[in-house]
């Protein structure tokens, strides 16, 4: 099994905890961005622009911005979840991680009703974690650099 730095194996492990609420976060994030913005420059349009109503719109637009790399990035989580999905189907670590993360269960409730042990459990979720990472990493989502 791989052996990967604390710090990515908790980033990756807290993305497998907020599965699928980046990505409606991004959107509704995003979405309200670009209705703000909308607004801000219809009213530009009806009266003589001034320069706080231009920074308004110039901040409107870095929110949308930020907003889309926000959606990207969590799309990409979303490619990462899907890639491993396939890759564990059928598979005890696929049940592991989906009670740990999914139902958000503790360690020793999952041993308990998948019938083994903390240690069997710990070590199916480290392998579903440090398989997570590598697809990450694929997709330029972490970098296993001490610079990030």
């Amino acid at each position: 099994m791989a052996v990967i730095p604390a710090r990515i194996y908790r980033r990756v492990e807290a993305a497998l905890h907020h599965r699928g609420e980046a990505r409606t976060k991004g959107l509704q994030r995003y979405q309200d961005a670009v209705d703000h913005a909308t607004r801000i420059s219809s009213g530009l349009t009806e009266r003589v622009q001034s320069s706080t109503s231009g920074d308004r719109l110039e901040r409107d637009v870095i929110r949308i911005a930020e907003a889309s790399d926000a959606l990207n990035e969590a799309e990409r989580w979303e490619k990462v979840f899907r890639r491993l999905d396939v890759y564990f189907a059928g598979q005890d670590e696929a049940k592991a991680a989906q009670l740990l993360y999914i139902e958000h269960l503790p360690q020793n409730v999952v041993a308990k009703k998948m019938f083994v042990d903390r240690q069997t459990v710990r070590r199916w979720r480290d392998s579903y974690v440090c398989h997570a990472a590598l697809l990450a990493a694929e997709a330029g989502l972490i970098r296993m650099e001490d610079d990030e």
